[in-house]
């Protein structure tokens, strides 16, 4: 997978990770975990156990290996978030594609701390109800 910009990193696709156990957990632990919550964030508040949480950031933080999850739209920008693993500098990249254009554009980053614009709601919502991302009917 190439994305210009990203030729430093190993980019994979990512979106069959989207659906195993611990992902979720991953993804959403690091939001609350740097003191945010009330409480220290746990797996199972996901529904998800820790060890499918801890074998899956093997996966996801590896440095050789950086997923990447497309979120393509047919009628305008799509979105790209990045697991951005340098060694020792991790951090998740959230971009915009352009369709005809062959550079993307960093609309958010995660080092730690959020910062960016993200997008609007109307944007996400756009993005995510797209024909491209839309189960397709099955033939029976």
């Amino acid at each position: 997978m190439l994305i210009k910009g990203y030729d430093v990193g190993p980019l994979v696709a990512g979106e069959s990770l989207l659906a195993r156990p611990g992902f979720w957990s991953n993804y959403l632990l690091a939001m609350c975990s740097g003191g945010g919550c009330a409480e220290r964030p746990v797996p199972k508040w996901f529904g998800e156990d820790g060890a499918d949480t801890d074998a899956l950031s093997v996966v996801l933080f590896d440095p050789e290996r950086w997923p990447a999850f497309r979120l393509p739209a047919e009628d305008g920008p799509g979105a790209v978030v990045i697991y951005r693993n340098l060694d020792g500098d991790y951090g998740t990249d959230y971009l915009l594609t352009h369709p005809g254009r062959s550079h993307v554009e960093q609309i958010a980053s995660w080092d730690g701390d959020f910062s960016g614009t993200g997008l609007t709601w109307h944007e996400l919502v756009r993005i995510v109800g797209s024909p491209s991302l839309r189960p397709k009917a099955s033939r029976t």
